[in-house]
């Protein structure tokens, strides 16, 4: 059962980026994924990948101050 959740937390930003580029290109018509969008928005999205693979260790962190 671990393994499927760290599977599931691995995959979890390679599939919120295609669901997000998917929605982006099919929400409006006139929309295209030219390569100045896709790689801004990989390079968001890697950001905030770092950020929040943190928030577990912080809520361990703040249960266990408590």
């Amino acid at each position: 059962m671990d393994a499927g959740f760290i599977a599931l937390w691995q995959a979890m930003p390679i599939l919120a980026t295609i669901i997000t580029f998917a929605i982006y290109v099919v929400n409006q018509p006139e929309h295209y994924l030219a390569p100045t969008v896709a790689f801004v928005a990989l390079t968001l999205f890697d950001r905030v990948k770092n950020g929040l693979n943190h928030v577990p260790h912080s809520i361990a962190y703040v249960i266990e101050v408590i």
